[in-house]
């Protein structure tokens, strides 16, 4: 049986940033994530289609910062406290400012 999409992109995740899988009986009862390490904890999330204002937001800051900043791109919702405002940037942008993850 082939693996199903989702699950190839939480394998490829947790590959990227040296992240261990939750066991199954553990998630269930905690509500665990996807995978963590010792300072990460990652929910790994596929959609068919991209949300196109949170893509085009973010490439355009992207395109703005350059080679010499990050782009990222902050979502608020209305009603919300900022402190639980979103904070969005490319995995790959991640990956190349803090480095290879060590365990």
């Amino acid at each position: 049986m082939p693996e199903k999409a989702w699950k190839r992109t939480q394998r490829v995740h947790r590959k990227r940033l040296g992240l261990q899988p939750i066991d199954v009986g553990q998630q269930s009862r905690e509500g665990g994530v996807d995978g963590e390490n010792p300072w990460l904890a990652v929910e790994s999330k596929e959609r068919k289609t991209p949300i196109k204002w949170l893509v085009e937001g973010l490439a355009r800051a992207v395109s703005y910062a350059g080679d010499s900043r990050m782009g990222i791109m902050i979502v608020h919702f209305l009603g919300q406290h900022h402190d639980e405002d979103l904070v969005v940037m490319r995995l790959v942008d991640f990956e190349e400012w803090f480095g290879a993850i060590d365990e």
